[in-house]
């Protein structure tokens, strides 16, 4: 038996992509204890990494058993322009 993690249900549906706007849980937002939380959808990556445009890089965290990897930002620490560097399983 697979266990999933615990997510909200418009998370599922990204991953499960039946999302009609998966750009309303991923990318840059607000975080509601504050700060900005990033999350991007990318199979088949191993590592995924967010270089924000000024401030210093950070490694995503894959939300277990998913293809989502997130990252916390403190407030006032990110601006919300970024690139994400992508490693896959052969580097």
């Amino acid at each position: 038996m697979t266990i999933k993690p615990i997510l909200p249900p418009e998370a599922w549906a990204v991953i499960e992509t039946r999302s009609h706007d998966p750009f309303a849980w991923l990318g840059a937002h607000e975080h509601p204890k504050g700060g900005v939380i990033v999350r991007a959808l990318k199979p088949r990556a191993a590592k995924l990494t967010l270089l924000p445009e000024e401030g210093k890089a950070q490694e995503m965290t894959r939300v277990e058993g998913t293809d989502l990897f997130e990252t916390h930002w403190k407030k006032g620490a990110f601006d919300k322009a970024y690139r994400l560097s992508i490693e896959n399983h052969e580097g």
